[in-house]
């Protein structure tokens, strides 16, 4: 389910531009909702009902043809709503001429044909919307970037700011300090000393 809702994808919601989308509210009534620009109500009548000329400024010259997601006159490619409640692009004479050839016998219509009539209700195929969007590259790569600024702000930050090491931390200040335990035989039972022979000047073995 999870990954069936990472594959929806708001292709053109209600204030997508270039789309001829608005955001505005439903109409009261059909007798007056606008018409578009060089259509005739009575064309308009054969592309959206009656009853759906009011939700003409949200649907623009899109045709209605089922519920979709939430009943609202949007469109959506999901695989959860596989039939969005308007298609995908707008209605136009060549469009027309096309669906007029539809309702005769299939064998006439050439695999072209029946291209442009699924690209003109859907934006994408099922194959298109299962398909990887490599996105992974992109999260990888910020991921990379993310690692490197750090790595690059610790070592700044090491080299300007943090205090150089006491001397103690010196390998020759440290043999010294571990021949001054032997030669005071500091902790003899259980220390340095206790591990070094004094009569043969020597580790012990």
């Amino acid at each position: 389910m999870l990954a069936s809702l990472r594959l929806c994808k708001s292709v053109a919601r209600l204030s997508q531009p270039g789309l001829g989308v608005t955001a505005r509210g439903y109409g009261s009534a059909a007798s007056t909702a606008p018409v578009p620009p060089g259509y005739t109500s009575k064309e308009m009548e054969s592309v959206i009902s009656n009853g759906q000329l009011s939700s003409y400024p949200q649907v623009g010259r899109r045709e209605w043809v089922g519920h979709g997601r939430g009943g609202m006159p949007n469109y959506f490619d999901c695989l959860m709503f596989p039939y969005p409640a308007i298609r995908f692009r707008e209605w136009d004479s060549a469009y027309e001429a096309l669906r007029q050839k539809e309702k005769g016998d299939w064998n006439n219509l050439s695999i072209e044909d029946k291209k442009k009539l699924y690209r003109h209700s859907f934006r994408y195929t099922f194959s298109e919307l299962e398909a990887p969007t490599g996105r992974w590259k992109l999260s990888i790569g910020i991921l990379m970037l993310v690692f490197s600024g750090a790595s690059l702000t610790m070592l700044f930050i090491k080299k300007v700011f943090t205090p150089a090491f006491p001397k103690s931390f010196d390998e020759e200040w440290m043999m010294r300090s571990m021949w001054k335990q032997i030669m005071i035989g500091f902790n003899p039972v259980q220390g340095v000393s206790s591990k070094w022979d004094y009569e043969n000047n020597r580790w012990k073995e």
